[in-house]
């Protein structure tokens, strides 16, 4: 590799000392460290360049963060074609790769011993333009929360069933383990190319339901409606999109799929099941 892209969110201040160790370790490779203008100040070597500069010029992107800072760079890795590697500074994610600590798997990275785990990704469409694109999930909802969302659904344009809500969750197999997950829906394989659609507190238990479709089915909400008329979309917890009455919505398979890197098999259900386990023990 001869230029690295390093991406991170503020946040990363108190932790320096080991930022600083992990783009050493980096930059020993010999790889020349780029970093976009509108990224968290990093130490001084990576250089700065405009975002557009950075997604064309990385070969790779390395994430300094956690499974917010990967969702956060998703959307432009996947559609300029970039993988991403994510260092952790937080708790154990789903999505990042090493620790800082992990010497010898970033040694394995800069080697180039990856394994890489394909993630579908979604697209918001509205009014036959794509607005947004998630990595774990759109969320439609009233703007103001509280009120009940009612919502027709069709699959591929045929009407398939009614939502009274809180609001109506689209998610990917990566999203499985997020919102959809606490909103009772099932944590599903990464390799599944499926979207799911869950009700977020349905009224009445009506169509509580948790679906999956195939990844290649196009999903059109029909008859948005909230009480005062104020609607949303909200792709992986971004800024929320307001949504007019009549507006035609669309959430459908993006047109580019993300590659995330990993130094061994990646198997998300395997980690949720150990992070249920130590949440138990911390109960206990």
């Amino acid at each position: 590799m001869k230029t690295i892209g390093v991406y991170a969110l503020p946040g990363l201040e108190e932790r320096a000392g080991r930022v600083r160790a992990v783009l050493d370790r980096l930059a020993s490779s010999g790889a020349s460290l780029l970093r976009p203008a509108d990224c968290a100040p990093l130490a001084a070597f990576p250089a700065v360049v405009p975002a557009a500069d950075f997604w064309e010029r990385s070969e790779v992107i390395v994430t300094l963060g956690g499974d917010g800072t990967i969702l956060s760079a998703a959307p432009a890795a996947a559609r300029s074609g970039k993988s991403l590697f994510g260092v952790n500074f937080g708790h154990e994610g789903f999505l990042t790769a090493v620790s800082p600590e992990d010497g010898d798997k970033i040694d394995a990275f800069l080697a180039g011993k990856v394994v890489p785990s394909r993630r579908v990704m979604l697209s918001l469409v509205i009014n036959g333009s794509e607005r947004d694109t998630a990595l774990n999930e759109i969320l439609l909802a009233p703007r103001e929360r509280g009120r009940l969302l009612s919502v027709n659904l069709a699959v591929n344009g045929e009407d398939v069933t009614a939502f009274r809500a809180d609001a109506l969750l689209f998610h990917t197999p990566t999203g499985s383990t997020a919102y959809a997950f606490s909103a009772g829906g099932a944590v599903c394989s990464e390799e599944m190319e499926a979207i799911g659609v869950k009700a977020v507190a349905p009224y009445m238990h009506r169509g509580g339901h948790h679906m999956l479709f195939a990844a290649s089915v196009v999903f059109a909400p029909r008859d948005l409606f909230v009480p005062d008329g104020q609607a949303e979309a909200v792709a992986d917890g971004r800024k929320p999109i307001p949504l007019a009455p009549g507006d035609r919505v669309e959430i459908r398979r993006a047109a580019n799929d993300l590659t995330l890197l990993f130094t061994q098999r990646h198997d998300n259900q395997s980690i949720f099941c150990k992070k249920i386990r130590e949440a138990g023990r911390e109960r206990t």
